[in-house]
């Protein structure tokens, strides 16, 4: 929709017609020449002296073409602009709450895990405490507790791959691109002075025979950016020498989320 930022600035178009009827007109004196005979030569003429002015006439289009001057600065001031339909923007995040009990009942033991076994509860000051997302999705609290939602992400916050190697070899770097490598945010911060940024791409192997789970060293990322959508990101990976060899399957993670896994043979 076309509109004008400023649609006040209009009432400056009769500004001109103003001017024209308010100042005076404009006067300038000549030069002329001078004779002792003036009046006879006056009256052997025929002529009465008088004051005396030239106004030059405009044409017709010159004011046309000053009307549309003045026109065009008055729409130029006023700001002309195209405003589109409005676009809502979703922003996909992770709600965490910590609650903190200063009442003293944390002394009670009467927290039970799934098999039967009674926990013992302590006490724990969630204020400048850094949280950091681990590779497994669980949250790092204060740097020695983890915090495990009971829930699941969403899938279309997961990275994906869109090329990977088919076998890879112990030592040796290969690259690897897709999309959403970076996650949808930094991660984590808290003032200026612990911030747990995971906008980056992890590498992460698993043996299919014995389960184990290694990772590559990711570096030389094509972006940093987060929320990236279908844009393709690459980056780089080192295969470690302790990595298993035989058949595996290799997922990237960011911030926590992975992707859907892909076969890859470690030689």
């Amino acid at each position: 929709m076309f509109e004008f930022a400023w649609p006040w600035v209009f009432a400056m178009l009769p500004l001109p017609i103003l001017v024209w009827w308010l100042l005076p007109p404009y006067r300038a004196r000549q030069a002329s020449v001078q004779v002792p005979f003036f009046e006879r030569l006056a009256s052997a003429t025929g002529q009465t002296p008088q004051r005396g002015a030239v106004v030059l006439r405009r044409r017709a289009t010159q004011m046309i073409v000053a009307v549309l001057i003045w026109l065009l600065i008055v729409a130029a001031l006023a700001r002309p602009q195209w405003v589109g339909d409005p676009v809502t923007r979703e922003v996909s995040a992770r709600d965490l709450v910590l609650a903190i009990d200063i009442s003293g009942s944390m002394d009670q033991r009467d927290f039970k895990a799934t098999d039967g076994t009674t926990l013992t509860r302590e006490p724990f000051n969630g204020a400048g405490g850094s949280l950091m997302v681990l590779p497994s999705g669980e949250i790092l609290v204060g740097g020695f507790a983890v915090y495990a939602s009971t829930g699941t992400y969403n899938a279309s916050w997961a990275p994906t791959i869109s090329s990977a190697p088919s076998s890879v070899t112990r030592g040796q770097s290969y690259q690897i691109a897709g999309t959403q490598f970076n996650g949808l945010n930094q991660g984590a911060a808290f003032g200026d002075e612990l911030d747990t940024h995971t906008n980056y791409p992890l590498v992460r192997i698993t043996n299919t025979a014995t389960g184990h789970v290694f990772y590559a060293r990711t570096h030389d990322h094509s972006s940093m950016g987060v929320a990236t959508g279908s844009a393709t990101i690459t980056t780089n990976f080192d295969v470690t020498s302790a990595t298993e060899t035989g058949a595996s399957t290799l997922v990237v993670v960011a911030n926590g989320i992975p992707s859907a896994p892909v076969n890859v043979t470690v030689n």
